[in-house]
């Protein structure tokens, strides 16, 4: 694949660029305002919603030439089609980390095993799955940041008190949850 001329790899010179001219956003107004404090009003650069298949090829492509990359997602099926290592956050927090096909095939986090629920597959029947969401916003404490959340089957008397740190469960996969402390 070949890039025109002066092409920039993901470089925007507006924050709408990456949304491919969502003129619906923040940004594309803030531009457009007389006396804005953007100076360039921006075009195109980055249609992704159009090039979408292109753009997924050429991650994978580069990743098979042995280059790194940051992939940052929420597309579970993706980050497991383009990662070998995958980061779980929950609050800006690592919960478990490791293997992608570690994480995926056997999560050990709570919160990572309800975003594997969460994904669509063709192989299984959907399972209805009961799950308990709390509208309340937690306080960042010193516990586990996901304590609030977390299913009582899952919770110890540590788990408010104490945030886990991140161990390996096992070879190339980490979690940070104080039932695998104890485990230890």
């Amino acid at each position: 694949m070949r890039f025109p001329s002066g092409f920039l790899w993901g470089t925007a010179t507006a924050a709408h660029q990456v949304e491919g001219g969502n003129v619906n956003s923040d940004s594309w107004l803030y531009e457009h305002v007389p006396g804005t404090i953007y100076a360039e009003p921006s075009g195109d650069a980055c249609d992704h919603y159009h090039r979408y298949p292109q753009d997924i090829a050429l991650l994978a492509d580069l990743k098979a030439r042995g280059l790194s990359i940051l992939f940052i997602t929420h597309d579970l099926s993706l980050g497991y089609y383009i990662s070998e290592r995958a980061l779980i956050l929950y609050r800006g927090c690592v919960v478990e980390m490791g293997a992608t096909e570690k994480i995926y095939d056997n999560p050990l986090h709570p919160y990572t095993k309800m975003l594997m629920a969460s994904v669509p597959r063709l192989d299984k029947k959907w399972e209805e799955v009961k799950a308990e969401l709390k509208a309340k916003q937690a306080e960042f404490g010193s516990g586990c940041v996901y304590y609030e959340r977390c299913p009582a089957a899952y919770r110890n008397e540590g788990c408010e008190r104490r945030r886990p740190t991140l161990i390996e469960a096992e070879r190339e996969h980490f979690v940070a949850c104080s039932r695998y402390a104890e485990a230890v």
